[in-house]
């Protein structure tokens, strides 16, 4: 049996739903309902991972990409160290996928669906229609891949389908989970040693990193035959993005980071400046939800947040039994409702499924949201491993506090404070103890190359998951780069916003010049 609470254990569980957003607008398009629609570089840059020689990497960098036909695209691989300061002692595969421009194109652009854990080559595979302009695919040839530890890729593998299945049930709210630190720490280093029993090779752990996904990327572009690097990179993706551009400047070409992570921060300060949009986003929701006759609630926001509050606690004690045999817990209730925060056309949806699950205890509607958001399909498989990929690179990237029963109630005070409806859940750091190697890619500081090419820099307002200053600062950090500002609501710009942005976006890629109209 595995651990309570489990999706709490993975560290700031809540930063992965990016990978999420695309699907469900993807969902609700298909309801009617949706929203709108080459040499090897020089790696001596402190933020790589330590540089084998270009020598050793040249085979790599010189590889060809044998692209064939799967389905209405072209599927491949492409080989990659599985450690870079060790190149010649083991190599892993990555999945890819490409869009052949619809149009004659000799250019690519390679996309990152964000995560860390989401799968470019779903994204590309479910979306390329949608999320990406008649324009850009006229011009691009778009290639997504996973990430190494990621889908189709050398992944992470973890638990069963079984196993997240009983995560699901037994996963409980901070408040009504009495286990100790120590026995946190036992659960989390118990999911370790299935990690590595499953994982191959084990020593993959220890190298699902972001630098050594873009030194990955580097060795993609080489491998496309481009000489500059064309990227759009979403949420997580920008990290990435940030990430490439501070160790391969000279191989940068255009670069879009739609949805901004802000590199120079830590895992804490990430998770409370998270929690502090959700909590604005779920304002949002609850504002307009009491304006309407089929509402859940009677009452203003306070209202509504007092008996969602009241409903999860409920359901964490007396769970609302499903029909396959698992239970909707209240932390499992919790992780549906956060969903539908990145994309507003679902809150008809979520505001159904709550009126189901309050008023006939009928939670099919909130179980929709969380197989949605963990990738579970309808015959009980997992089409990914996101959840497992996202632990890996946030155990690699970030230097975890050590959790002690003091410094847990402290962060659950400050986090209550600043965010009181999803502080708590997002106050804990717990699942890295027994991760091999844990924090050895996390960065003293971020550093930039001023000869880096001018980034675009795409930011919304009322982001829940990627805040707007977190876009402003990531602009001022790039020189050189310019910001183009969405005033909406939900997750990430480009493909779901408006033609101000797409425009924008387009113009810049297309033309390599800056949109004329910065607000949009």
């Amino acid at each position: 049996m595995t651990s309570p609470h489990k999706t709490r254990r993975d560290p700031r569980r809540l930063t992965m739903f990016g990978a999420a957003a695309a699907a469900i607008a993807l969902t609700l398009t298909a309801c009617g309902g949706g929203a709108s629609k080459p040499a090897p570089a020089d790696s001596s840059s402190a933020s790589a991972p330590a540089a084998a020689s270009n020598e050793e990497l040249k085979s790599f960098y010189e590889q060809k990409i044998d692209w064939k036909k799967c389905d209405d695209f072209e599927c491949g691989e492409l080989t990659v160290p599985l450690n870079y300061e060790k190149p010649d002692e083991g190599s892993i595969t990555l999945a890819l996928i490409r869009a052949k421009a619809t149009e004659k194109s000799e250019r690519s652009l390679v996309v990152n669906p964000g995560g860390p854990g989401g799968s470019g080559v779903n994204m590309v595979k479910d979306s390329a229609t949608v999320m990406f302009s008649r324009t850009l695919r006229q011009n691009y040839d778009i290639v997504g891949f996973d990430p190494r530890g990621v889908g189709q890729s050398t992944s992470v593998n973890c638990f069963t389908d079984e196993d997240r299945d009983q995560q699901m049930s037994d996963s409980r709210m901070p408040n009504n989970d009495d286990q100790s630190v120590d026995e946190i720490k036992k659960a989390a280093e118990a999911d370790v040693v299935k990690c590595k029993q499953k994982t191959k090779p084990e020593e993959l752990l220890s190298q699902i990193t972001t630098p050594n996904s873009a030194h990955d990327m580097d060795i993609l572009r080489a491998a496309l035959g481009e000489e500059k690097l064309d990227y759009l990179g979403y949420s997580y993706g920008t990290k990435l993005g940030a990430q490439y551009l501070s160790m391969f400047p000279g191989n940068a070409g255009r670069m879009v980071l739609d949805a901004a992570m802000d590199p120079s921060l830590g895992i804490e300060e990430v998770a409370l400046d998270q929690a502090k949009s959700f909590e604005e986003s779920l304002d949002h929701y609850l504002e307009s939800c009491a304006q309407q006759t089929n509402c859940w609630f009677d009452g203003d926001v306070a209202d509504g947040r007092k008996k969602l509050t009241y409903w999860i606690n409920e359901w964490d004690a007396k769970p609302l039994k499903i029909d396959d045999g698992r239970q909707l817990t209240g932390a499992a209730a919790f992780e549906a409702i956060l969903l539908p925060m990145y994309e507003p056309a679902a809150h008809e949806m979520l505001t159904e499924a709550l009126n189901l699950a309050i008023k006939q205890k009928d939670p099919s509607g909130l179980v929709f949201l969380w197989d949605l958001s963990n990738d579970r399909e309808m015959d009980g498989t997992y089409r990914t491993n996101s959840s497992e990929a996202f632990r890996a690179y946030n155990c690699m990237d970030y230097k975890l506090p050590e959790l002690t029963e003091e410094s847990r109630q402290e962060s659950r005070k400050k986090f209550a404070k600043e965010a009181p409806f999803y502080g708590e859940a997002l106050s804990e750091s717990d699942g890295c103890a027994g991760w091999p190697n844990a924090g050895a890619a996390a960065q003293d500081r971020f550093t930039v190359s001023d000869e880096i090419p001018p980034v675009l820099v795409v930011g919304t307002k009322h982001d829940p998951a990627t805040p707007y200053h977190w876009a402003e600062s990531l602009q001022k950090q790039l020189p050189g780069s310019t910001l183009l500002t969405w005033d909406g609501w939900g997750h990430t710009a480009y493909g779901r916003s408006n033609m101000c942005v797409t425009a924008g976006v387009d113009k810049y890629l297309t033309q390599g010049e800056m949109p004329s109209k910065t607000s949009c």
